[in-house]
């Protein structure tokens, strides 16, 4: 899933920090949380989880010069999402919505 909203969404690092918060209340395993780096230099922050036997890894950053909030989420089975991480994170650091 990729989400695109106006900047009011707030900035990657409060959304990760919201998104956590959200799945430590539900009781889900939290694998990681943090800062990562996409190729070519843009920031963002993820949260990845377990949650009813799916690995869940959801995306927050900036685009369109900070006028547009990101949110990128995929969600798969632990099993291929082993296998499958690298392309994951690739999908995430290409999504870009069209800026006006």
């Amino acid at each position: 899933t990729i989400v695109a909203q106006g900047a009011g969404g707030g900035n990657g690092h409060n959304q990760a920090g919201a998104a956590l918060k959200a799945v430590k209340k539900t009781g889900d395993t939290v694998g990681s949380y943090g800062p990562v780096t996409f190729p070519g230099g843009r920031d963002a922050w993820q949260v990845t989880y377990t949650h009813a036997g799916l690995t869940d890894e959801t995306y927050f950053f900036s685009a369109c010069s900070g006028k547009a909030a990101m949110v990128v989420d995929v969600a798969a089975s632990a099993a291929i999402f082993q296998q499958e991480q690298t392309t994951f994170g690739a999908v995430a650091a290409s999504a870009e919505p069209t800026c006006s």
